[in-house]
């Protein structure tokens, strides 16, 4: 009998230490209930969403059409939405921010051509993938926006090279040649030539840069100090 009473007090008191006592079947078997923040989060995608239907990447490791990245450095996630529209450019990237009081709003809208996500996706400024950030106009110089739609315009179609060869030179000579990919690890690039039609290629071989040439007229600071 003493043993029966002291198994029926340990049961006892495992039970209200997990709660089991002190909740209703309903309670036990009710979802668990979202957080405040995330409400918020919701309500601001579905109203940025209006028109549209999420388009998860079609390939990798991440294809949640949610998802985090710490974009800004500051420490905290901002969470990209991956969507499609029927818009000039139909794959949207949606980024929103959360402030510290829970409120979501949305920090920037990156608009894509094509029809889905790919895993391997490297476009530029042809397919519209990549654009000069807004300009400022009210402290611009005047003709600074006609300058920058200019320059766009070259990179588009080729007319206009970041690095283009001929407007510097390495070692009193224009560049002919230079490796991208460092195939061994000893930090000396030894694989695919990067330097052709007149311009050295920077992240054409993978998306990290590798354009590491001392131009003539540059001085490093960890070679002269």
């Amino acid at each position: 009998m003493k043993k029966r009473f002291v198994f029926l007090a340990a049961a006892l008191a495992a039970m209200l230490l997990t709660g089991c006592a002190l909740r209703t079947v309903e309670e036990m078997y009710a979802l668990p209930k979202r957080s405040e923040e995330f409400r918020e989060l919701q309500a601001a995608i579905d109203t940025a969403m209006y028109g549209m239907t999420y388009s998860s990447p079609q390939s990798g490791e991440n294809q949640q059409t949610v998802q985090t990245a710490d974009l800004n450095g500051d420490g905290l996630d901002e969470y990209l939405v991956f969507a499609k529209g029927a818009t000039e450019k139909p794959l949207q990237v949606l980024i929103f921010q959360q402030d510290e009081t829970g409120k979501c709003r949305v920090l920037d809208t990156i608009g894509f051509n094509g029809q889905a996500f790919d895993q391997d996706f490297c476009k530029g400024y042809a397919d519209g993938s990549v654009v000069l950030t807004e300009l400022n106009e009210k402290i611009a110089a005047p003709g600074t926006a006609e300058k920058l739609a200019e320059v766009e315009a070259g990179l588009a179609d080729g007319s206009i090279k970041v690095f283009d060869t001929s407007t510097f030179t390495v070692d009193g000579e224009t560049l002919t040649s230079a490796f991208a990919l460092d195939t061994d690890g000893d930090f000396t690039p030894d694989s695919e030539e990067a330097v052709f039609d007149g311009a050295f290629h920077e992240s054409y071989f993978q998306s990290a840069p590798y354009f590491a040439i001392k131009i003539d007229g540059i001085e490093w600071l960890n070679s002269a100090f």
